[in-house]
């Protein structure tokens, strides 16, 4: 155990310990910083503490001055000197670093000049026939009479399936309609042929 001035940094005239160099702070946080050494002897029941304010002067190698005792116990001083100034990096040495060498590229020769390509137009049509026209318009009102019609039958008399088609008696009747005119033709052309008088058979 540490008694009296051993491993004191201040030390009473009375051989009392103001603080060791084994219990020692540095507080950069304040400005200027602070130093403090504690652990010293017991006064009032507390450890004695000496605490320096470090002040820089590159032109001072040390100045101490003592500035008095704040509160009892604590011992406060102020280390003037060139050893607390904060010593600055030094420059990083400038580098020339000489130029790339020039690069010479040879510009690529030029491609042979080309014949422009022959462009054939051909005259076209662009007249629409007579019967095209009439084959569209039919088409037209084909389509328009069947959205019409089954849009009318559907919503407004409520039928359903192939009922809701516009007509449709007329549209099952017809295949019948045209095979017996057909049938009706064939008789009379074969009639006008053979000579007959009439559509009736002799007795």
């Amino acid at each position: 155990e540490d008694k009296g001035c051993k491993n004191a940094i201040v030390c009473q005239s009375d051989k009392s310990c103001c603080g060791r160099n084994t219990a020692v702070s540095f507080d950069v946080s304040k400005n200027p910083p602070l130093l403090t050494y504690g652990n010293g002897d017991v006064l009032n029941k507390k450890a004695r503490v000496s605490i320096f304010t470090l002040k820089c002067d590159e032109h001072q190698d040390h100045d101490l001055k003592m500035n008095g005792e704040k509160p009892q116990g604590n011992y406060l001083f102020t280390l003037t000197s060139k050893y607390a100034c904060v010593v600055k990096p030094p420059p990083p040495p400038a580098t020339t670093q000489a130029p790339p060498p020039p690069v010479h590229t040879t510009p690529a020769p030029a491609p042979p000049p080309t014949a422009a390509p022959t462009i054939y137009h051909h005259k076209e049509d662009s007249q629409v026939s007579v019967g095209t026209i009439l084959d569209i318009s039919m088409l037209m009102v084909l389509i328009t009479y069947l959205v019409a019609g089954t849009s009318f039958m559907y919503f407004r008399r409520g039928e359903r399936g192939k009922d809701a088609l516009p007509n449709i008696a007329f549209w099952m009747a017809l295949p019948g309609l045209i095979k017996e005119g057909a049938l009706f033709a064939v008789e009379k052309v074969r009639s006008l042929r053979g000579g007959s008088r009439g559509g009736y058979d002799a007795l």
